[in-house]
């Protein structure tokens, strides 16, 4: 499963024909949504995640 159940990116319906980046800085964006079909994929994409979670600071 990419999203949680109760997350807002997998209640989110994009349309082919009218799609832009929807999303903020607090909550992130998406430029599309593509389902990974088997584990070497899931992967792959666990290899870009940062190894520890990220602090956002005030400057």
């Amino acid at each position: 499963m990419q999203y949680k159940p109760n997350s807002q990116w997998r209640r989110t319906i994009i349309s082919r024909k009218d799609h832009r980046e929807v999303g903020n800085e607090a909550y992130g964006f998406y430029g599309g949504i593509r389902k990974l079909h088997r584990e070497e994929e899931v992967s792959i994409w666990k290899q870009h995640w940062p190894k520890q979670v990220l602090e956002v600071g005030v400057v």
